[in-house]
């Protein structure tokens, strides 16, 4: 005696044994055990999921979906303050000489040949990038741009108050002679050279260790004692540093490669000491991982 056939057959490929069809979703495929009644009644045989599918996309946006227009809107109406809010030109001109008068480091005195001196201030205005105040070049170029008259831009430069390193005037700048640290660098935060300091200059020199390696040395007094040391074998990075405190090393300079040395020779070894001490680690860590395997 056959069984009874569930549901239509889709085909002969679908059927199982003798008479047995193979039941599946109508829309996506999907195998199913037997044809619920919901099954039944949809007009392609779709499974609960695709009829869920079916109504999800007839109830309109999600909550998620409302709440992101909502939010879009709000923007778009912020946006648009904002835009009525920008300030007019009176308004900039007033902020800017504001600045002018007020910036704390407008007077940064590594950057000036003297303190307010009303021609130097004339140059100032016609290149502010030649001055460090950032916020300061920014509101000249706008006084500028709203053709503010130069004499009242001088006014409020004048009017500023504060100075900062104010003992740090650069000596080859009143002498008329551009430093060649700043005229490299661009700019005077590194502070001046060495020379126009009245101190010695950084001397260079190269050294051989007692492990006949060739080592480059750079040594300034004036920099708390600083020495660079250069070369392969002193650091896994090949440049390391030493700094000997604030005051200045009783040595001549002649005798100073002859300290280096010395230096570097700790250094070489510290460095053997680490690669030694790097290895057996590594040793340590094979043997663990052979042991746990």
């Amino acid at each position: 005696m056959s069984r009874a056939i569930v549901g239509p057959a889709r085909n002969s490929k679908n059927v199982v044994g003798d008479n047995m069809p193979e039941l599946k979703c109508g829309v996506c495929g999907r195998p199913v055990k037997k044809l619920s009644k919901e099954m039944k009644a949809h007009p392609k045989l779709a499974c609960g999921i695709c009829r869920s599918k079916e109504t999800e996309s007839t109830k309109g946006p999600s909550l998620s979906q409302k709440t992101d227009s909502i939010k879009a809107k709000e923007q778009e109406k912020n946006r648009k303050k904002i835009l009525e809010k920008k300030p007019k030109p009176e308004d900039i001109i007033q902020a800017c000489f504001r600045t002018l008068s007020n910036e704390p480091y407008l007077w940064d005195m590594r950057g000036w040949h003297k303190y307010k001196d009303i021609d130097e201030v004339g140059a100032y205005i016609d290149n502010p990038e030649y001055k460090n105040s950032g916020s300061c070049q920014h509101c000249i170029e706008l006084l500028k741009f709203y053709s503010v008259d130069k004499e009242l831009i001088i006014q409020a430069i004048m009017s500023n108050p504060h100075i900062q390193y104010k003992d740090r005037i650069v000596p080859c700048m009143i002498e008329g002679i551009v430093c060649e640290k700043v005229e490299k660098q661009g700019h005077y935060g590194d502070g001046i050279c060495n020379k126009c300091n009245g101190e010695p200059e950084p001397i260079e020199f190269e050294i051989t260790t007692s492990k006949g390696n060739k080592v480059r040395v750079r040594f300034d007094r004036v920099f708390n004692n600083h020495f660079d040391f250069y070369g392969p074998t002193i650091s896994e990075t090949g440049y390391r540093s030493d700094f000997h405190g604030m005051g200045k090393l009783d040595i001549d300079d002649d005798k100073i490669p002859e300290y280096a040395k010395i230096i570097a020779d700790k250094l070489e070894i510290e460095v053997e000491i680490a690669a030694i001490v790097k290895a057996r680690k590594e040793v340590r860590g094979k043997k663990k991982k052979g042991k746990k395997c």
